[in-house]
């Protein structure tokens, strides 16, 4: 019975969607704008609690790797230093990837060391043999689509509801299809993967897949002896397969919207713009550089980092949630110790692991996705398997935690705790969804809607600090919105704050005020159109930025800013 939960948990997780009433016509679920993993993460959290008190009942003794101990109280220490701990702890609205989840990853960890290899061998069979239904899915929703996502048009995502978090699912699994048995089912898996792989017209998860395809056709058979008349073929179609894939992917590329190469192009270079942004944030505050900022923070401070080349290769409202980048990521949530310690765990699983095992493989295809890209909670279940099978037969430093009774009443106590706050934030979302914030904060007083309760200096105190909102919010309650506008900008100067403070002056009939900020906001836009600006014969923005000097009306609102300087 336990191991039946123990896979529905890794399949059901993978197949969950966020907008039932989207695709169904039902209200009842939340309406989440970004990546839908906030229904999904709702359920791991929950079920995997569920999951850990039958565990702890069921065994005399668990066995606990050190390592986890660590990485527990890394969560923790990055928490309470957080810039924000509430937030941290749940993670952005959308996703909610904070401490509770990453809590949750770690009980699903011991559960699963504590398996026979067999069982964990068996739980990724499964998860393979159930991947068709995941592509199934976004295949239908790419061919007779039921709900609109404009920034997604044209690409496949299906339950994962963003492309790149469904290529990186795939990414994982291609390699692992090689430890399942020849069989049609498995050209079947093989051939759904690889067609829904292109569809999510993820660039970079297509190209690693065809250099992953042209090394594992050619490397291995000429380490093994050289070229002979049985490895030709073998090499052949494994470079015919993953040079396809290649030129498949940069075609999509291309045809991905009106101006796709271009917007591909201006999507890669802004990662590096939001790399510079988050290093800034990381190194402007001791606390931040040694403990991190907590978890899935980054929102509430990148607008005044933000580098200013994202106001040319990104939307002018543009805000990161997320560094796009694992190393990036785990710096800026848990500073150099979080840091350290993945570094750490890379050298480790390097030193007692077969470079060829291809289980390996999966992960690096995996991190290497994740220099641009962003996880899934989906993902960490597959990856935790992974590591284990790797590592849980070695003689790994652990302890034995005796089961009693005070410790089951304890852990039961703190997994149903867990499990009614996450049904009580899950209550919240709904009826903040249908603008009942009142309702909402009755369920959970989360700050992020004290402000639409006028009850800003309540939001203050749960966050622990002034929070940017916080400030927008007196400009939109108070009366004295000259004095509110001031102190927005004195805090959070940045470009979006004056054409903020610049439309509420307008519909106001501030018609000075109105005018000193919007020209104070176009004082801190790149200037691409003066000659003797810095950014006018910039080698990136001259060879990347098509002949308007700006990017185009999908990604930027520069085109508007320049109506009004050039009417």
């Amino acid at each position: 019975m336990f191991h039946i939960l123990l896979i529905i948990l890794c399949i059901t997780t993978s197949l969950i969607f966020g907008n039932i009433d989207d695709i169904f016509g039902w209200d009842i679920i939340p309406n989440i704008s970004g990546n839908y993993e906030f229904t999904k993460t709702v359920f791991f959290i929950v079920f995997t609690q569920i999951l850990f008190i039958f565990f702890i009942i069921r065994h005399k003794g668990v066995l606990i790797p050190k390592y986890l101990i660590l990485l527990t109280w890394l969560i923790i220490f990055s928490t309470l230093f957080s810039i924000s701990p509430l937030t941290s702890i749940i993670g952005w609205v959308s996703k909610w990837h904070g401490a509770i989840m990453f809590f949750s990853l770690i009980l699903l960890s011991i559960i699963v060391y504590n398996l026979s290899r067999e069982d964990q061998k068996n739980i990724l069979k499964h998860i393979l043999y159930t991947s068709p239904l995941i592509c199934l899915f976004a295949l239908w929703q790419y061919i007779s689509p039921s709900f609109e996502y404009w920034d997604l048009q044209n690409r496949a995502f299906g339950s994962f509801g963003h492309p790149n978090y469904l290529a990186g699912y795939i990414l994982l699994l291609l390699p692992l299809l090689s430890t399942i048995e020849k069989n049609i089912y498995k050209y079947i898996i093989w051939g759904l993967l690889i067609i829904t792989l292109i569809l999510t017209k993820s660039a970079w998860a297509l190209l690693i897949a065809g250099c992953y395809f042209i090394w594992k056709s050619s490397y291995p058979p000429l380490l093994k002896g050289g070229l002979n008349k049985y490895s030709l073929p073998l090499i052949g179609g494994g470079l015919g397969w993953g040079l396809m894939v290649i030129i498949l992917s940069l075609i999509t590329v291309w045809t991905l919207y009106e101006f796709g190469l271009w917007i591909k192009l201006h999507s890669f270079l802004a990662r590096f713009f939001i790399w510079e942004a988050t290093l800034s944030i990381i190194f402007s505050d001791i606390k931040i550089l040694l403990f991190g900022a907590g978890f899935e923070t980054l929102p509430l401070l990148f607008d005044s980092y933000k580098s200013e080349y994202l106001y040319i290769f990104e939307n002018i409202w543009f805000r990161a949630d997320r560094p796009h980048n694992i190393l990036l990521n785990i710096f800026y949530t848990s500073g150099i110790l979080g840091l350290i310690t993945l570094l750490w765990t890379i050298i480790y699983l390097l030193k007692y692991i077969q470079k060829s095992n291809i289980y390996v493989h999966s992960l690096v295809l995996m991190s290497i996705f994740l220099i641009f890209n962003y996880t899934s909670v989906v993902h960490w279940m597959i990856v935790i398997v992974l590591v284990w099978i790797l590592l849980s037969w070695k003689n790994i430093k652990k302890y034995t935690l005796k089961n009693n009774i005070f410790l089951k009443t304890w852990i039961i106590g703190i997994t149903s705790t867990i499990i009614f706050l996450i049904w009580s934030l899950y209550t919240w979302e709904i009826y903040a969804k249908k603008w009942e914030y009142l309702r909402a904060s009755q369920h959970f007083p989360l700050p992020n809607y004290f402000y639409r309760l006028w009850e800003y200096e309540l939001w203050k105190k749960w966050e622990w600090y002034a929070s940017e909102e916080y400030f927008v919010s007196q400009v939109v309650h108070d009366n004295d919105i000259l004095s509110s506008c001031h102190n927005l900008i004195t805090h959070y100067t940045t470009v979006e704050n004056y054409f903020y403070c610049w439309e509420i002056f307008e519909k106001r009939w501030y018609t000075n005020e109105a005018k000193k900020y919007y020209q104070a906001g176009l004082d801190i836009l790149p200037n691409l159109w003066n000659p003797n600006s810095v950014y006018y014969n910039n080698f990136i923005i001259k060879y990347f930025v098509d002949g308007k000097r700006f990017m185009s009306e999908k990604y930027s609102s520069l085109a508007e800013i320049l109506k009004k300087i050039n009417p």
